[in-house]
């Protein structure tokens, strides 16, 4: 922990104890644009100090002490102000710049005015610095080592510096692990940072692994193939990150950089001196080189790369393939480690720089060579390096920050290129750059017999299909913030990459819940069901009923195997709950489906609206069933809330509570990645029914206090072995059990706003904002693992005053924004401007039109539109009349009235023998009844009741119809409907409507085709 953040430089230990005011070093002349550096890494010291080792200490000492301002916009010039502030980051080094400026010409000393308590503080004096050049384009504020100072114990984003095309097919990056395909790229490994590599690299994430890497590595002298003896250290300050350009100078003279493509990129090393140099090729997996001359001298490099192992894969990863040219004359020296390595000598007279222009393919090293030679050709280092920065400028241009300062900008502009590394293509053109054609090799169709006896080491055995792919997303992460981001600042974008997301459900029939490149059982919830609803919802053009009846079948179906669908829903779409005795984390489960039922409820509402435009006319009805029995099952996360405890709870399946999940602060269990307090307010589409849960607003806004003021320890592991990162990420961002630094709690600092609290919800976002994403200097800037772009996503939400609470529904709350900007987009522009200072909301209008809510919808965000929000120093009752849109009491949710359970069980089932009645009421679904044409049901309650639903659930495929007749108190009939249904996969629960008569007493069912029968629910 207390490494020195800079070699060489002394390392000071500051012991709290009084309040007292430390000199830092000599004094000095203050010249104008300097700036000071002081390192601080603040010591958590137990149960006690939580804020008085993290106040922010640094001060000018002058005639008197001078609070200073930092490069994140930090000032306070009261001394209570600073003892309450807590802007440092724990358990790790803060790097704070502070401006001179209003001091220039002044003989100063700087100093830690130290507050009182316990703890301790590491602190490194780094010097005065001049001014930095101002960066000229939005990409020049890049920074894609953010995030990399990040080990498997503790992340600040687990990135890697990635070179890449907007949503390329490859990314490339540096290595300072080059036998690793988890964490390729440290920022202070062991021993400082050495370069072993750069690579091209596929990896989504360091936890999900590498694949189909490919890594080259310049030398001079002597080559080596071992990557720790081929490794030369570097220092971070010759490095250049950008999305286009990578670029280092080694300790030995020899400078490194890399250009991307789409499908390749080209690589170059300039030596520095004229030994003898060359270029290593090598690969992390099992694969093979095949090293040819070319009549003018130069090399073609062919590669295979071997699938290998990965995280919880469900297919076979296609094999990897590339094709290479040397862009000067050289020879093969030596090929060793089962052809995995290569050794390229340039040939006498070829100078020092050598090039190597390099493509990729999954589907062969034919198509690696095509995809060359449409994307690189003869062009030069230069030109290709200027092709890709061109494209990101203009992805980039996008988003406009006329007041922000430099720090603002490069967070922002870094947040915006990491939302778009991901999805990544995988499609492939065979055809020209004029006249494309698009394929992929499947990931998700498993190769035949005969596919992998005819496989050749240079082509693909997995079926090649036609159409575009994007893959390398982790959906229950994606869902919350970078989609509804995508589809609200470019919705041209965003459709072309949904509609890159269904070749999995067409060539597979499910969608998965990670996609890297196949399913992956990783993760809770089929949240590709919000991410479609979410499209839907703003209007994006894409394949809606195909993507709906991937959603309907995850609500419908249980899955085949563990890595599509929801786990445990065979029974719990009956019961209600995933049971914490068949599932692990079954509570996570049962939220998620959730939240994904709420999202699939108001998109079958909107689709059975436009059925007749989207040549659906014939599908209202189900459409309209499938909303009302979403709507209910959504609404049935009261079933697993604790009254007693005030928790959402893990239930068996028996309806008991489940023990794991008494403690609250205990980890993992029922519980993905969190606590039961980390979930207790995991109700982001239904605000208001948790309100209710919880006994009213008031004591919604009571359980929030105590969230708040309960500290994070990471003293509890709970369901895991040890403590993991995130437990330590949470205690380190010291705001209670708000733990920003994982998913599960990216709405939390939105809740107070269902509790009338509009005011705290902003308070708890600047905070976010102040602390939890700062670091960008030292290869910081996120709270905890940056998964494909989502963390960045939260970051420009809460920067801009809006943020996607209820997922799916297209609708927005809003805040305070940290600056103005401007979204350039071509349907209109967004701007969101302020007056005044502060970060309370004051006031909102929106095209000069007063606006009170406290959410607004994507349709009032559509065209241009300026939203102009005045803000306050002191929290204000704006929007404190208004609650965010809630499932419970929306359109929909209103109609519906409170969550009504199955009353099938209470009925007496007659016209089937007792134990057959009993097995379709049973809520597990497991026994089949087989059942023939004409077979009439009667269901008889002891009191009568409203039915609004019935639905079936059947083994069989293929058209299911019956008539459904109500029967009055007397057994006289009220009414009967005809259901009719096209049974599409296996075991599917359909839902069906019955005609508003009143109370019945009984119901019958008269089967008019042979069906066998799982399950009969009435609700």
């Amino acid at each position: 922990m207390n490494q020195p953040l800079v070699p060489d430089v002394p390392l000071s230990r500051c012991e709290l104890g009084r309040a007292d005011v430390v000199p830092l070093h000599e004094d000095f002349t203050v010249e104008a644009g300097h700036r000071a550096r002081v390192a601080i890494l603040p010591e958590l010291c137990g149960n006690d100090g939580f804020d008085a080792t993290t106040a922010w200490p640094v001060v000018l000492l002058g005639d008197e002490v001078y609070p200073l301002t930092d490069q994140h916009g930090h000032r306070h010039d009261h001394p209570a102000d600073r003892e309450r502030l807590t802007c440092l980051v724990a358990e790790q080094w803060n790097l704070l710049e502070l401006d001179l400026d209003e001091f220039a010409g002044q003989h100063v000393q700087m100093a830690l005015e130290l507050p009182a308590g316990r703890g301790t503080l590491w602190v490194q004096w780094l010097g005065v610095v001049p001014p930095e050049p101002e960066a000229n384009s939005p990409v020049d504020h890049v920074r894609t080592r953010r995030g990399t100072n990040s080990a498997p114990t503790f992340s600040r984003g687990n990135t890697l510096p990635a070179v890449a095309m907007p949503h390329g097919f490859n990314l490339l990056t540096p290595v300072t692990d080059a036998r690793s395909r988890t964490w390729l790229y440290q920022w202070a490994p062991e021993g400082g940072p050495r370069l072993e590599a750069l690579a091209v690299s596929h990896q989504p994430s360091p936890w999900i692994n590498d694949r189909a890497g490919v890594q080259l590595m310049g030398w001079h002298g002597t080559p080596h193939v071992d990557p720790a003896r081929r490794s030369v250290a570097f220092s971070h300050d010759a490095e250049l990150d950008r999305p286009h350009h990578y670029r280092v100078a080694l300790a030995d003279g020899m400078v490194a950089e890399v250009t991307p493509t789409d499908h390749g990129g080209i690589f170059r090393f300039t030596m520095p001196t004229d030994e003898a140099c060359g270029v290593v090729l090598d690969m992390p997996q099992p694969g093979r080189w095949q090293i040819t001359p070319l009549p003018d001298g130069r090399l073609a490099l062919r590669g295979r790369i071997e699938p290998a192992p990965g995280h919880g894969r469900r297919q076979r990863d296609p094999v990897g393939f590339c094709y290479g040219i040397t862009r000067q004359r050289a020879h093969l020296v030596t090929t060793r480690g089962r052809r995995r390595a290569a050794v390229l000598q340039a040939e006498a007279g070829e100078g020092r720089v050598l090039e190597v222009a390099l493509a990729t393919s999954f589907i062969s090293v034919e198509q690696a060579r095509h995809n060359l030679d449409l994307e690189i050709g003869e062009a030069s280092f230069d030109e290709v390096r200027g092709r890709a920065e061109a494209a990101w400028k203009e992805l980039l241009g996008r988003l406009v920050l006329p007041e922000a300062s430099t720090e603002q900008r490069i967070v922002a502009w870094s947040n915006l290129a990491r939302l778009h590394l991901w999805p990544s293509a995988m499609h492939e053109n065979t055809g020209t750059a004029e006249h494309p054609h698009w394929v992929h090799a499947s990931p998700f169709q498993p190769m035949g017999a005969r596919a992998r006896l005819r496989q050749r080491w240079e082509r693909t055995a997995s079926p090649v299909v036609e159409g575009r792919l994007y893959v390398n997303n982790g959906y229950w992460d994606t869902y919350r913030t970078c989609w509804p981001l995508l589809g609200l600042t470019d919705p041209r974008r965003t459709a072309h990459l949904v509609d890159g997301l269904l070749p999995a459900w067409r060539e597979s029939g499910w969608m998965g819940r990670w996609s890297a490149p196949g399913h992956i059982d990783s993760m809770v919830g089929t949240s590709s069901d919000v991410i479609f609803a979410s499209a839907s919802a703003h209007g994006i053009d894409f394949d809606e009923v195909a993507a709906f009846d991937s959603a309907l079948r995850n609500a419908s179906c249980p899955p085949p195997d563990a890595t599509v669908g929801r786990k445990g829903l065979g029974a719990a779409r009956f019961r209600g709950w995933v049971a914490s005795d068949e599932v692990h984390e079954a509570l996570s489960w049962t939220v998620e489906n959730a939240i994904c039922d709420a999202a699939i409820a108001a998109w079958a509402t909107g689709l059975a609206r436009r059925a007749e435009e989207l040549g659906i006319g014939e599908r209202v009805e189900e459409l309209q069933a499938t909303a009302s029995w979403c709507t209910n099952r959504a609404l049935g996360i009261s079933e697993v809330f604790d009254a007693t405890t005030g928790f959402l709870r893990g239930r068996r399946g028996d309806g008991s509570w489940s023990t794991s999940s008494l403690a609250p602060e205990r980890w993992g269990g029922d519980y993905t990645e969190t606590t039961a307090w980390g979930m207790s307010v995991s109700l982001p589409q239904d605000g208001a029914l948790l309100a209710s849960l919880h006994g009213g607003e008031e004591a919604l806004a009571r359980h929030l206090d105590r969230l708040l003021a309960t500290p994070e320890r990471a003293d509890h592991r709970g369901g895991y072995r040890g403590i993991i990162h995130e437990m330590r990420e949470a205690r380190a961002l010291r705001l209670g059990q708000f733990a920003l630094s994982n998913q599960p709690a990216h709405h939390i600092s939105f809740m107070p706003l269902a509790a009338g609290q509009p005011w705290r919800s902003q308070q708890l976002v600047r905070d976010a904002l102040d602390r939890a994403f700062v670091g960008s200097e030292i290869g910081q800037g996120y709270p905890g693992d940056e998964d494909n772009g989502e963390m960045s996503a939260w970051w420009l939400f809460a920067a801009m005053g809006l943020y996607p609470l209820a997922p799916g529904s297209g609708g927005y709350v809003l805040g305070a924004p940290l600056t103005p900007m401007t979204w350039q987009r071509p349907e209109g522009t967004l701007s969101i401007t302020t007056r005044g200072t502060g970060h309370f909301v004051a006031s909102v209008t929106r095209n000069g039109e007063p606006w009170s809510a406290c959410s607004i919808g994507v349709e009032d965000l559509r065209g241009a539109v300026e939203l102009c929000i005045e803000l306050s120093d002191q929290p204000t009752a704006w929007g404190a009349d208004s609650r965010p849109a809630s499932l419970s009491t929306g359109p929909l949710g209103t109609a519906w009235g409170p969550h009504r359970r199955d009353r099938s069980a209470l009925a007496r089932l007659s016209g089937l023998p007792d134990h057959q009645a009993r097995a379709l009421m049973d809520d597990r679904g497991r026994q089949r009844v087989r059942l023939a044409a004409q077979t009439r049901l009667e269901a008889h309650w002891p009191e009568p009741w409203q039915p609004r639903l019935i639905t079936l659930t059947t083994a069989d495929m293929g058209p299911v119809r019956m008539t459904v007749t109500l029967l009055g108190p007397d057994d006289a009939p009220l009414d009967e409907v005809l259901v009719s249904r096209e049974v599409r996969w296996p075991d599917q629960t359909m839902p069906f409507e019955l005609p508003p008569v009143g109370e019945v007493s009984a119901l019958r069912l008269c089967l008019l085709d042979d069906v066998t029968l799982c399950q009969v629910e009435v609700y």
